[in-house]
């Protein structure tokens, strides 16, 4: 009875957490947790199949990976497992079946990497038992015992159905994860560009109003700088576009590589790409320091004057930079499409400077 007891403590416990927030991870712990408790057994561990997660807009995860193991002694051997594909828990998780071997000692070949490990650490029998929901394997609980010998049916049943229950949670928690996920990765195609990964116009004209309200109450400068490669269209022509997206996405680099903690790049479309610096340095008046401005302006000169590898060529690329400055105290949403503006007006100015011609009204 006090172990029945216990059984059901640990899905009372799962059940009222699922209903909240609990995690993948969290219902993998508690599951070793339990199973090492509940069962007579001198420890127990979990590997699981992560869910997707992503990272500065890429999608990373789904492959087997070490969770958790109770006491600590055996997550070494549980380790072991993931790090070689060499175990107990493999060959439960590609069989979906209950994997048993009863003395390491005396059958090492098995899983000669794991054994080595387990036997290092004392462990001489293990179980594995799959974690299986909705038509699929999602990892594995296994057991671990010190002495030599079998585990009984009951042991078994009793460790399958703990694996079972927690794998119901762990979906739960594992489709709200994916829900998330989901999200994030919606949000991320609205706001950023899928070539560079920059932030996109909508991103930016958010990031720049709040910018300037910021500057607003600090009584700060900012500005925004309005950057046009030249000849863009040239490379497009001349080595194709693939070549084309290879510039792109070094000049993105390079010209993130230059920011300041808090300062924005962002992608227009095309070879047009928008910096917003704040927190310069002001000049007696308030407004920002030209020489300020002139010294982010030259770093973005210097840094695409490098030529720039296409994948078998190299091309040299040159750029028009209009710059403007925060001034005022106009609506925070105004000021920025002002500046915007007034930046792009003043690239377009350089540009037909450049090629000697004069600029449009």
């Amino acid at each position: 009875m006090a172990k029945q007891a216990e059984i059901l403590a640990v899905f009372d416990t799962l059940a009222r957490r699922a209903s909240d927030t609990l995690e993948v991870e969290v219902a993998l712990r508690e599951l070793a947790t339990a199973a090492a408790h509940v069962l007579s057994i001198d420890g127990a561990g979990v590997a699981y199949r992560r869910a997707a997660t992503m990272r500065d807009g890429q999608l990373l995860g789904g492959r087997l990976e070490y969770v958790h193991a109770v006491p600590q002694e055996v997550a070494h051997a549980e380790k072991t497992q993931i790090d070689f594909r060499d175990g107990p828990c493999q060959d439960s998780i590609a069989t979906n079946s209950v994997v048993v071997e009863e003395n390491l000692a005396i059958h090492p070949e098995r899983w000669p990497v794991f054994a080595e490990r387990a036997l290092m650490t004392g462990v001489h029998a293990v179980a594995a038992l799959p974690l299986h929901a909705r038509g699929e394997v999602w990892g594995a609980l296994t057991l671990y015992r010190h002495e030599a010998g079998s585990f009984t049916d009951g042991e078994l049943r009793v460790a399958q159905v703990l694996a079972d229950v927690a794998c119901n949670f762990v979906m739960m928690a594992h489709d709200r994860q994916t829900a998330l996920l989901a999200h994030q990765l919606a949000v991320h195609a609205a706001t950023h560009d899928p070539l560079t990964g920059l932030p996109n116009r909508a991103l930016l004209d958010d990031r720049l109003a709040h910018a300037v309200a910021t500057a607003q109450r600090a009584h700060t400068p900012l500005a925004v700088l309005f950057v046009d490669l030249d000849g863009f269209k040239s490379i497009n022509d001349t080595f194709g576009h693939e070549a084309g997206d290879r510039l792109l996405t070094t000049v993105a680099a390079r010209l993130q590589g230059l920011l300041r903690a808090g300062d924005t790049l962002a992608r227009l479309g095309g070879d047009e790409f928008v910096i917003v610096c704040e927190g310069l340095r002001a000049d007696p008046g308030g407004a920002a320091a030209p020489d300020a401005v002139s010294a982010v302006v030259e770093r973005i000169y210097a840094a695409l004057s490098e030529p720039i590898d296409l994948g078998g060529a190299q091309a040299r690329i040159s750029a028009s930079i209009g710059v403007a400055t925060s001034e005022g105290e106009a609506p925070a949403e105004l000021q920025a499409q002002t500046l915007l503006r007034q930046a792009d007006q003043a690239m377009y100015a350089v540009k037909h400077m450049r090629r000697g011609t004069a600029s449009p009204p």
